[in-house]
C-alpha cells in the first residue's frame, strides 16, 4: 500500500469497512486493527519485521483520517463519535 493515493474505497477495505459505514464503525474498527498491530510490533524482534508492523499502523491511520475528513457536517473525530445517530460515511 505504499506510496499509493488513499481514496475511500481502499481505506474502507484496510479498515474492514462497507459502505454504509458510520463514524464510530471507522473510530472501533480502527482502535482494534491498529491495538492488534501494535502488539504485534512490540513483539516483532527483527527490524524488518517492525518496519512492516509501522507500515501497517501508518497504513491504519491514514485509511482513518481519510475516512474522518470526509465528515460533511465539519465535525470534529471526537463530536461525532459523540453522536448516537451519525450518518454514513460518503462515497
Amino acid at each position: 500500500m505504499q506510496n499509493c493515493r488513499m481514496d475511500h474505497v481502499t481505506a474502507r477495505r484496510l479498515l474492514g469497512l462497507n459502505e454504509s459505514s458510520r463514524i464510530e464503525d471507522v473510530l472501533a474498527a480502527y482502535d482494534h486493527k491498529s491495538a492488534v498491530s501494535q502488539a504485534q510490533l512490540e513483539r516483532a524482534v527483527a527490524p524488518k519485521l517492525r518496519q512492516q508492523f509501522e507500515a501497517v499502523l501508518a497504513e491504519l491511520a491514514a485509511a482513518r483520517d481519510m475516512l474522518l475528513s470526509s465528515n460533511p457536517r465539519g465535525l470534529s473525530a471526537t463530536k461525532m463519535a459523540d453522536l448516537p445517530h451519525a450518518s454514513p460515511l460518503p462515497g
